[in-house]
């Protein structure tokens, strides 16, 4: 695997866990530092722009609802976002859903 498939890959799964982590949070947002200390712990490390490139691709598939203060981001897990958590069926090819689930 190259490198640009592997950063590919790990973007897919960073989108994947932001969205899983947003589910625990639900209904309140959880900001870009909570998320980002939570990624480390799961060994997915990921920069502040990292996050937000994640975000605000959630957000334009309308999973997720981005508040986007200069210094600060915040998300909130919308329905569309936990339709696709609860449903093993539906597949987006921009995010990395674990074989196991």
């Amino acid at each position: 695997m190259d490198v640009q498939n592997l950063e590919a890959a790990r973007a897919r799964m960073t989108r994947y866990r932001i969205l899983r982590i947003l589910d625990v949070g639900r209904p309140m947002p959880v900001g870009e530092g909570l998320i980002a200390q939570i990624l480390v712990d799961a060994d997915l490390q990921v920069t502040q722009v990292g996050i937000r490139r994640a975000l605000q691709y959630l957000a334009d598939k309308q999973y997720v609802e981005l508040n986007r203060a200069p210094e600060y981001w915040d998300a909130r897990l919308l329905p569309a976002g936990v339709d696709y958590l609860e449903n093993p069926a539906m597949v987006d090819p921009g995010i990395a859903r674990p074989a196991s689930v």
